[in-house]
């Protein structure tokens, strides 16, 4: 009865490995490819201009203030004046519009929580006020100095699937010696491709 019990067990054990060998091959094989490269590196150099006027809008230089906003010569926290009538977005509607253009809902939550709505717990005022119609700029708002230049020639796919992509990218830093390389990810949002993260 030992015999046969344990010829049973390691009987078992091999029909599971066989099995699951088994759904490992089935799986690989219904893995769908990703697009096409040049599909994806065209979308690249489509979005990618944008998202640096967005990047330097929601993070760098900001919407430029009218010619009336003037600092306080006290540190007085936030300081909200209207934006210049020829800034390339004057509402908040237009912005986000323009955003959700080029860069995934996932990636947008964290960056409108900083933009427009900030966060209270932690002392984080937004960077930009709608007030009827007309987006507001806080002029002592602390901007980060983005100087990355990318070349989008050396773009190179490096992982691909129906749903996301990889692409590994030359930059340097402008004003500098310095350069490496970027990894950008870009999704598929209901069939759009977008990118899922910053381009500097």
């Amino acid at each position: 009865m030992k015999i046969n019990r344990h010829k049973a067990t390691r009987g078992l054990i091999l029909a599971a490995v066989v099995i699951a060998a088994l759904l490992t091959i089935i799986g690989c094989k219904t893995t769908q490819p990703g697009p096409p490269d040049e599909e994806i590196l065209a979308r690249l150099s489509e979005i990618v201009p944008l998202s640096q006027q967005l990047n330097e809008i929601f993070v760098g230089k900001g919407l430029p203030p009218t010619e009336k906003a003037v600092k306080s010569e006290y540190d007085i926290g936030p300081e909200y004046f209207e934006v210049a009538e020829d800034a390339p977005y004057r509402d908040m509607s237009s912005l986000k519009a323009a955003a959700e253009s080029v860069y995934s809902a996932d990636y947008l939550k964290s960056v409108y929580i900083m933009a427009f709505e900030g966060y209270e717990e932690d002392n984080i005022t937004p960077r930009y006020k709608e007030v009827n119609g007309v987006l507001f700029v806080d002029i002592n708002w602390k901007a980060l100095d983005l100087r990355t230049e990318l070349d989008l020639s050396s773009a190179e796919v490096v992982e691909s699937t129906p749903t996301k992509v990889r692409i590994k990218v030359n930059y340097t830093l402008r004003g500098t010696d310095e350069s490496g390389t970027l990894t950008l990810v870009m999704v598929n949002q209901d069939g759009v491709w977008l990118l899922d993260g910053p381009t500097f």
